[in-house]
């Protein structure tokens, strides 16, 4: 198994462990593999519509930040610090459950070029990962 094939294996088993007290380190990997693949899928609003549907929003948001800086990704936890405009605009979408979002056209632009600088960068997230994983034998 390769080591990219690792962080998944072990991103996919942590990310199914109960929640009480998982190790900062389970917890970056569980926090920055998380966000990545909804990013690269969703975008930053699908992002936050996660977050204010099944989440602490303001917990973890300051979590998964905390997260990316760990993992020595600073440029990508300040993308992500950068889309806190969406909280607002998603939340008063989803009460009022409208099929698409209202951002204003400077949020919408703003939301593709970082959903597209954050996508094209993943790789580079997903390797500053390989620090925080046990051996291949230990996982």
């Amino acid at each position: 198994m390769d080591e990219f094939d690792h962080l998944d294996s072990c991103h996919d088993k942590w990310s199914r462990l109960p929640d009480s007290k998982p190790s900062r380190k389970r917890q970056t990997v569980v926090d920055v593999m998380n966000t990545i693949g909804t990013v690269e899928g969703d975008g930053f609003a699908g992002w936050w519509e996660g977050m204010l549907r099944f989440g602490d929003t303001e917990r973890d948001f300051s979590r998964v930040i905390e997260s990316f800086r760990l993992a020595g990704l600073d440029s990508f936890a300040d993308m992500i610090a950068q889309t806190i405009f969406c909280r607002e605009v998603v939340a008063a979408g989803i009460a009022h459950e409208v099929e698409e979002f209202q951002f204003s056209p400077e949020q919408e632009q703003l939301l593709r070029n970082l959903d597209r600088h954050f996508s094209e960068k993943g790789p580079d997230a997903r390797e500053a990962l390989l620090q925080f994983l046990p051996s291949n034998a230990a996982s």
